[in-house]
Order: structure tokens, then sequence, then C-alpha cells
């Protein structure tokens, strides 16, 4: 973090301001983003299901269509015994079994077809025990449906609905009708689930084999066995919605499951999930321009409002700077927030008292100044007057000594003693100046003994005088 203490105030407090901000804001889109993703996506696939299941239940209804004629007529045939009088009563019931564009033909209990419905005589005589739709009807007494088949003898792709004839409470044959997959209405039931977004819908068979798809190009063709996610669904059998990729080009798609109970049949509906989402990008791209926009406002209300807080301050370092450098510095206007203006205002208020501080100070140097003038004025006059005088005495007294010292020598001496004399006065004097200058006692006992010691001098040297101390305050 040095390289954050290198920077200014102004730039430490954008940074901790702006950056919180942007890394919140950016993950608030991100969050935000991928919610309503997960949101639309849960709706969607609810959507999804819903629409799949009421177009299974479409496809189911119209499947029951067929499966009516064909219970009515052998309600009929099961009213009287095999005879060739069935292929009578099969042609005179055409006026509604002709919904079966392959034909409708009666099987007997073996599987062999003995009689159909005009245009399908060529059905006579075929052995049709061996398809899984006979077996199913003759084991379970119920309607059936087939897988996608090569329907027998037109070789065209195919759904039978089988439907068992009872006699005397056992199997005894069987009516079928056959569906070609490119004759079926199937495309004008599920035409509202194919949008121009790509939606599409189809129908497969319990095999996994497509009965019905769109004409449009399909992720679908053929069987979905070979597309496990789908399989899957399928092989649950339940009504089921998710999202997945159903082909190499990594188009992610809403795929949904619907079973279609009748037939054993499922449909799917298919729709590509960024048309889906589509609509929604705009409100992407306006949630990240209004996060720029309010980044970018912040940014300039964050610089104005560090203008006025960091430019008194500013103003305070240069300042404080020109102190530094022995220039006398000008008070401050107070401007910004309340403590910035208290701290402006303390900073005058210093500014006065050093700006006193420095006239005492410059007054007491010029007092100093004055007193140690007075002091060398009166140190010369005392030199002047006692100590160069005795000097000057004692050059002459030792000079009258001199000449004297022959022809009268004790005359000389007494010259002798009176230099000594002088030179003790003088040796005193000059020694008392020393001490008056800077007396000893006051580097060993501090000012107030100094004082005290001064007048007890004074009173021993002058005592006609009255001298008294009275020392007052803290000493420091």
């Amino acid at each position: 973090m040095k390289w954050f203490n290198r920077l200014g105030m102004r730039h430490q407090l954008e940074l901790t301001s702006l950056l919180p901000l942007v890394l919140f804001g950016l993950m608030a889109v991100v969050v935000s983003i991928f919610s309503l993703e997960q949101v639309a996506r849960q709706l969607i696939l609810q959507r999804n299901k819903a629409l799949a299941q009421v177009a299974a239940a479409s496809v189911e209804a119209d499947l029951n269509r067929y499966v009516v004629p064909l219970e009515d007529m052998v309600e009929v045939l099961a009213a009287h015994p095999p005879s060739e009088a069935d292929e009578i009563r099969l042609r005179e019931s055409e006026s509604f079994l002709g919904v079966f564009q392959g034909g409708v033909a009666l099987l007997d209990k073996n599987g062999y077809a003995y009689a159909s419905t005009s245009g399908h005589e060529e059905r006579r005589g075929i052995n049709y025990s061996f398809r899984d739709y006979f077996k199913t009807a003759k084991s379970s007494l119920k309607p059936t449906f087939s897988a996608v088949l090569k329907e027998q003898p037109s070789g065209k792709d195919a759904v039978v609905i089988a439907v068992p004839i009872l006699r005397n409470g056992g199997f005894d044959g069987a009516l079928i009708g056959v569906l070609f997959l490119d004759q079926t209405p199937w495309a004008q039931i599920l035409s509202p689930m194919h949008t121009d977004q790509g939606g599409r819908a189809y129908l497969v068979d319990r095999n996994g084999i497509v009965i019905y798809r769109p004409q449009e190009t399909s992720s679908i063709i053929g069987t979905i066995q070979s597309i496990p996610a789908l399989w899957e669904m399928v092989q649950a059998g339940k009504t089921s919605s998710r999202l997945m990729v159903l082909d190499d080009k990594n188009n992610p798609m809403i795929v949904s499951y619907a079973v279609i109970q009748t037939a054993g049949w499922g449909l799917i509906m298919e729709e590509p999930w960024n048309s889906i989402i589509a609509p929604a990008e705009p409100y992407q791209w306006l949630m990240v321009i209004l996060l720029l926009a309010g980044i970018f406002t912040f940014l300039v209300l964050l610089s104005v409002s560090l203008s006025k807080v960091t430019k008194p301050i500013l103003g305070l370092e240069k300042q404080a700077g020109l102190m530094i450098k022995g220039v006398s510095p000008s008070p401050l206007m107070e401007s910004g927030p309340l403590e910035v203006r208290s701290l402006i205002s303390i900073f005058n208020h210093l500014l006065v008292q050093i700006r006193e501080q420095q006239a005492a100070l410059r007054r007491y140097a010029i007092q100093i100044l004055n007193t140690q003038e007075e002091e060398r004025k009166r140190l010369s006059r005392e030199l002047h007057d006692e100590t160069v005088q005795e000097i000057v005495g004692l050059a002459q007294r030792i000079d009258l000594s001199r000449n004297e010292m022959i022809r009268d020598p004790s005359a000389a001496r007494r010259r002798l003693d009176e230099v000594y004399n002088l030179a003790q006065k003088t040796l005193v004097d000059v020694r008392r100046m020393s001490h008056d200058l800077k007396p000893s006692v006051l580097e060993d006992l501090g000012l107030s003994a100094a004082v005290q010691v001064c007048c007890d001098e004074l009173t021993d040297s002058l005592p006609a005088t009255d001298v008294r101390c009275h020392i007052t305050g803290e000493e420091y």
C-alpha cells in the first residue's frame, strides 16, 4: 500500500469512495442481469411446459377422434359372428371411417386381414400378427396406437390404431385404421406452436421416432435417441421443461416435453433461448448505462465536494510551507465544511499568536542587544576608570621603583609594597568584574539563589543602604 500512501489526500478520497461504488455497482448489475435471466428462464420454462401440455391435450383429443369411429364400428361387428358380411358393414360405414387415409381393415384373431374399406382390398390376406400394435391390442384388450412404421402394403410412414373385437368375453380379432403421416392434420393443431422466433413443435412415438415435425429447418430429425438429454426426458415419461443444446452449433434451446397418454406418444416443443431473451437485452444495456451515468454523476459530485474540502487544506499546506521558509503567511478565509473552517480558524489564531511571539522575540532581542551594549559600556568605563588607571599607576610605581633601587633601596621597597597592594586591588577588581559578568552561583544554584547572593553582597558592601530581596512566581 506504499503507492496508496504516496497519493494525495484528494486522490485517496476519490479512490476509497469511487472504487467501492464501482465494484458494488458492477456486482449489482451482474447479479441483476443474472437474476433477471434466471427468473425469465423459470417463467419461460413454466410457460412452455404449460403450452406443451395444452398442445398435447389437443393432439390427444384429435387422436380420440380417430378412436371413436373405430370403437363404434367394433360394437357393430361384435354383435355378429365373423362372416363375409363384415366387409359390407365396413363399406356401409365408410362415411365416418374415411378419416383414415390408409383405410380400415378387419383382422381375425390370428392377425389375418379378411375385410377392408373400398380402395384397400390389397390388404386382404396380409398377416399383421407380428405387428406390436396387434399384440398389444390382443393382450391389453384396449385401443392401441402403433409407433411409426412402414405400412403394408403401401410402404408409407404411417401410424396404425388397433381396436380389439371382443366376442364371448374374449379376443376375436381387431379393427385397424391407418393414418399416413404426410396426410395427418397435426400441422394445423401444432401450427400455433411455430413462432417467428424459431419455436417448433414435434410429435414422437414411444421409440423416439419423430411422427411429425414442421417443414421448416428443425434441430430434431429422425430419431431423438441421438440426443441423450432429450431422450432422457422422453424415457422419464413426465411432463417437463429444460434448457439444453440440441445441435452442434451450441445454441441453447428451451425444450418442453408433454406425454400423450392415449397413444403413449410425446409432444416436444423447442424455442431458441437467445430469441426469447433478446427483447430483454436492451434493458440490460439500459442498466449498464444507468450504472455508468450514476457513477459519472457521483464522480462529479464527489469532485466538487472534495474540491471544497481539499482546496482550503491545500491553502493551509501552502501557508505552512511559507512559514517553514521564514516567509510571513497571510490569514486564510474560512471556507469548506465545518471541521475545515474550524481548522482554518485555529490556524489563523495560531498565526496571530506566532506574529505576537515573533514581535516579542524581536523586542527581546533588541533589549538583549541594548543590555549587552550597556554592559559593554559599563565594562569599558570600569576598565578605563579603575583597572586601566590602576595598571597605569602600577607602571608608574614600577618605573619609580626601578629608579630608586640603587639610590634609595628603602624607598624602592616602599614603592614595591605600593605596587604589590595596587596589584592586589587590581586583581580584586578584575575578579569582581568577572564575577559580576557571570556569577558562579548562577550556574551552581540558579537565578533565585544568585539574586539572593547579590543582595547579600550589596548589604555587606553598602551597610547604610536598605537592600531587600523578595522572589515571587515558579522557578523554571
